[in-house]
């Protein structure tokens, strides 16, 4: 989904005009928003004698799938747009000084700390449910 996120990007800026590439990107991002939040039917849930390979990635492929290939390509477009409407400015912050010395900041420490503690943590205290409304929320906020 990765891959073809970034290959819809590439394709919308080199084959679109920039109003068609905004129209058809908020279109899938409101697509996707109203697949979520992210909870797969109770019937998809395979029986014990089913091979569930199949079945899980039908499942993360109808439910997660189009949300995902839109976060892919937002990415990259939003990086292009920028550079349309201000052209010669970085869309990337500079670089401190002090940062280039450090190789791992504090930004990335947390980074790291919440990949890693994150999960345990949440599925302690969190069902299902209220995991696929924060997801929701993270989604549609990274999406403004």
């Amino acid at each position: 989904m990765l891959l073809l996120g970034y290959a819809y990007a590439h394709l919308s800026l080199h084959r679109l005009s920039p109003p068609h590439q905004v129209l058809i990107h908020v279109l899938m991002l409101m697509a996707a928003a109203s697949l979520l939040p992210i909870a797969p039917p109770a019937d998809w849930k395979p029986d014990d004698s089913m091979n569930p390979t199949l079945l899980i990635l039908s499942v993360l492929l109808g439910s997660v799938g189009l949300p995902y290939f839109v976060l892919a390509a937002n990415g990259p477009l939003m990086q292009a747009w920028f550079i349309r409407l201000f052209p010669g400015k970085s869309p990337y912050p500079p670089i401190r000084p002090l940062q280039s010395r450090i190789p791992l900041g504090p930004d990335d420490l947390s980074l790291c700390g919440g990949t890693l503690f994150q999960p345990q943590a949440t599925n302690l205290w969190l069902d299902l449910r209220v995991h696929g409304h924060g997801f929701q929320c993270l989604m549609v906020s990274a999406d403004l």
